[in-house]
């Protein structure tokens, strides 16, 4: 018995540790981190949560969504809603991230 519990809080305990870690790893912002952590799970999770698109440089942004290479992921989540247009689909801030750093640490984000 004790042994299935173990199996079954497995995911969870793997999800809080994500949570814990993830957003102090990060360069973005904690409310940012977790909308980035979201996207990771994909379109229909953003849809279910009820975010929209996410433009390159925003937190929420993965290359590996962006199906057409405008610079837009999940594009097609609330097309019906926001029309897209050209300068809507300007980057917000070209420069990248500084390094985060706590303490005596400094954190580098991978590239998408």
């Amino acid at each position: 018995m004790r042994i299935l519990l173990m199996i079954v809080a497995l995911p969870l305990t793997t999800a809080m540790l994500v949570l814990a870690i993830y957003p102090r790893a990060t360069s973005f912002e904690r409310h940012e981190a977790i909308i980035h952590l979201v996207a990771m799970a994909g379109c229909d999770a953003v849809a279910a949560i009820g975010f929209g698109h996410f433009r390159e440089g925003e937190p929420g942004y993965h290359k590996k969504y962006d199906p057409d290479g405008d610079g837009v992921s999940c594009p097609s989540v609330f097309h019906a809603q926001v029309p897209l247009t050209a300068e809507a689909l300007k980057p917000v801030s070209t420069q990248a991230p500084a390094p985060r750093s706590v303490g005596s640490a400094k954190f580098i984000t991978p590239e998408n």
